[in-house]
């Protein structure tokens, strides 16, 4: 009886096996596996993702120029850094490290110094304070208010000029346009160190300065010699 049982119980598994074998088909083939990972799998287990991340170092902020130029013109007047006021800020590269402000027996380094001029206002007296990026602030010209101390009346006429010219090209009001710098110069020929296609240009030693006015972002450059004054669209010196 037993071996009875144990044939039909074979027997049952056999015609089972057949029985799914014919109801799906052919097996299907094996996935293959990526490259990639066949080659992880043969490198040993995968490292943690996050381990591959570069390492980000975070720098120290660079100081508000504004903020900087306020806390410097609040200590030169003896104020309240509240009773400052902005007006407002371009960006500029000063020549060196004087930020434009050069001051009588000091050494300062001949190095491009990026920096901002940041005009502020203190009742009805505008200031311009110079700054770098971290943090210096020098008030250029007089505590007593007004623009950057030009001590040559001259230039100071010729900024005068500039101004009231670059206004009325560019139809604002003259209160608008900030005096970058002013400086006196040595051009090497009569067309001031601009571009001169006219082919008249007489090579000669020429006194003069340059004036460099903003508005806004842009910047603008008048040359002069003694006499005459250009706006200098494409400066060569």
């Amino acid at each position: 009886m037993s071996t009875t049982i144990r044939l039909a119980g074979v027997a049952f598994i056999a015609v089972s096996i057949v029985a799914v074998s014919g109801c799906g088909g052919s097996p299907p083939a094996p996935t293959e596996i990526p490259p990639t990972l066949v080659a992880a799998t043969e490198a040993g287990p995968a490292s943690d993702p996050t381990t591959a991340l570069p390492v980000v170092i975070p720098t120290a902020k660079s100081p508000d120029p504004v903020g900087s130029a306020s806390k410097a013109l609040a200590a030169r007047l003896g104020i309240e850094q509240s009773d400052v006021v902005y007006v407002d800020a371009i960006q500029v590269d000063w020549d060196d490290t004087s930020l434009g402000c050069p001051q009588p027996d000091e050494d300062y380094l001949q190095v491009r110094t990026p920096g901002y001029l940041v005009r502020l206002a203190v009742g009805s007296d505008v200031f311009e304070v110079h700054t770098d990026l971290v943090g210096t602030a020098v008030v250029c010209g007089d505590a007593g208010g007004g623009e950057t101390t030009i001590r040559d009346p001259i230039v100071t006429e010729f900024a005068a000029e500039a101004r009231a010219n670059l206004a009325n090209r560019l139809g604002v009001a003259a209160e608008q346009i900030a005096l970058v710098r002013s400086e006196a110069v040595e051009w090497s020929g009569s067309n001031l160190g601009c571009a001169d296609d006219s082919g008249s240009v007489v090579a000669a030693a020429t006194t003069g300065y340059r004036i460099v006015l903003a508005l806004g972002e842009n910047r603008y450059e008048y040359h002069t010699d003694q006499q005459r004054m250009i706006l200098c669209e494409v400066p060569t010196e």
